[in-house]
């Protein structure tokens, strides 16, 4: 989990969290911010909330970022198709071109499985691709849902 240490700890430390082990309020047990002593998950959620009402305004904030910093985004870019190159089984290159030429309109291509999730690691193959709609593709990030 997180190794306990005191808010005042993390300031001498430098570090931007903390972790206490109390629940908050609204009772998440998670790191703390170091300068708004606010529970991460409350302001994780806080910012779900706020960007779901604001969706053009984090569209532009996004593609200002993207057009700043191009060399990162290209970093990311790579990293991303180097990943989906290792992760991508012989034999198997032509059925999931097809895949993502019949993609219907407005849906997207999304991997059942993640490439890079944090508990785990899909694989670039017909049977881990699905369709979703792009809301639905962003909500489910890069989770695996069962």
């Amino acid at each position: 989990m997180h190794e306990q240490i005191s808010r005042s700890e993390a300031l001498e430390k430098g570090h931007t969290h903390y972790f206490t082990g109390y629940f908050c309020k609204h009772g998440h047990q998670a790191p703390r911010l170091v300068s708004t002593r606010r529970c991460t998950a409350c302001a994780k959620q806080q910012y779900s909330v706020w960007a779901e009402s604001n969706r053009n305004v984090t569209r532009s904030i996004a593609k200002r970022w993207r057009e700043q910093n191009p060399s990162k985004r290209a970093a990311y870019e790579a990293k991303r198709r180097a990943q989906k190159l290792r992760a991508t089984l012989p034999g198997y290159d032509a059925e999931i071109m097809q895949i993502y030429i019949d993609c219907p309109p407005g849906m997207e291509v999304d991997h059942i499985e993640p490439l890079n999730g944090k508990t785990t690691c899909g694989l670039h193959v017909p049977w881990n691709l699905q369709y979703l709609t792009p809301l639905a593709n962003q909500r489910k990030g890069n989770r695996l849902y069962p």
